[in-house]
Formats: C-alpha cells, structure tokens, sequence
C-alpha cells in the first residue's frame, strides 16, 4: 500500500512545436454523472519515507504512467525538435537537491527518424538532503514538470511547466521515520540511466 502522501498534479501547458507534433482537439468536460477520463499521461510523486527527518537523505519518484499507444521522449534524447522529459525540483529552504536521474531509454524508429523514448510507465528519482536546522510542520514540494505525449503518428500538446506537488511531513530532530512507498522505490523501478544535465 502506498505511503500516505498527497498529490496534486496542476497543468499549464503551453503550445510549441515538435517532431510529428499535431495537438489533438481538447475534449469537452464531462456531463454530470459521466465519470471523467483518465488524462493520457499520468504524472505522480512519491517520497520513500512517510516524513523527512532534520539532517537525513530521502528520495522523491516522480512516475510517469501513459496510456497505452502512447510514449514520452526520454531525457536523453538528441535534436531541437523534439520536447525531452524534465524534471526540476523545488526551490526550498532547508532543502537541498541533486540532479534527477531518469530512467533507461528505448531507441525506437518513427518513420525516417529514430527517438529515444519512454513508454508504459517511467519513473524519475530526486535525492534531497534536508538541513538539521529544518522546522517540524508540512511542505508543498512542487517538482516542475516538462514532458509531450506523442503515439507512432502524432503528438499531443506539450506540457512544459506542469507541476507534481507532494505535501511531505517535517518530523522533528530525532523522532523516528518509517520506509514508505517500497514498491515505487524497489531496484527495477530505479535502474536508472547516467543523470541528464538539460
């Protein structure tokens, strides 16, 4: 069973050109008592302890889950024309950030051109290093998100500054945390590729 962080996913995406990029049209809001769609890509946080604790390591997954036909480009990819998957951690005090590392790529050809890609499910760990000096209480952690969905024929519209808030506990100097979220940070899930520095 997951651990008990919140997570809210907010969109503000913002139209751009890429590689076989044709946005499909925005579907209208659902009528009342229809049940609401499931977006194309889901995007998730996910801290691997259920509180941070002054003066200790934590991870933070951030997981990205597409529908299936659907890929994201991997943040290795190469060429100005296409929308690498991003992550940006937050700028918080008392906290302090390493680079993401992102998961293994697949080379995969799309016509004339080959891409490195992201498909089924991807997940991009964050290592933070809180201060001993860090208040008790609770913290917004919104890691910046940048990624575009895209099928063997067509791409949907970008996301570019997308936000994944996770509300993580502060636990004071000392107290005891516990493990969260184990199967989210388990070895397959974090077989990960060198970190990208763009």
């Amino acid at each position: 069973m997951k651990g008990w962080i919140f997570v809210v996913v907010m969109g503000a995406s913002l139209a751009a050109g890429a590689a076989r990029s044709l946005a499909q049209p925005v579907s209208p809001p659902p009528a009342p008592g229809q049940k609401k769609e499931e977006p194309p890509v889901q995007v998730k946080a996910y801290l691997d302890v259920d509180a941070v604790r002054p003066g200790d390591t934590f991870r933070v997954a951030i997981v990205f889950t597409m529908k299936k036909g659907l890929h994201i480009y991997g943040a290795d990819s190469k060429g100005e024309d296409v929308i690498k998957t991003k992550v940006t951690p937050p700028k918080i005090a008392g906290i302090e950030w390493e680079a993401p590392t992102y998961p293994k790529s697949v080379e995969k050809k799309l016509g004339e051109e080959t891409f490195r890609l992201y498909e089924g499910e991807a997940t991009v760990i964050v290592k933070g290093k809180a201060a001993a000096s860090l208040e008790p209480g609770t913290v917004d952690m919104k890691f910046e998100i940048a990624y575009q969905a895209c099928t063997d024929e067509y791409c949907l519209e970008p996301h570019l500054k997308d936000g994944a808030v996770l509300k993580a506990r502060i636990a004071k100097a000392g107290d005891a945390v516990k493990p969260a979220n184990a199967e989210i940070f388990a070895e397959k899930k974090t077989d990960a590729a060198p970190k990208s520095g763009g």
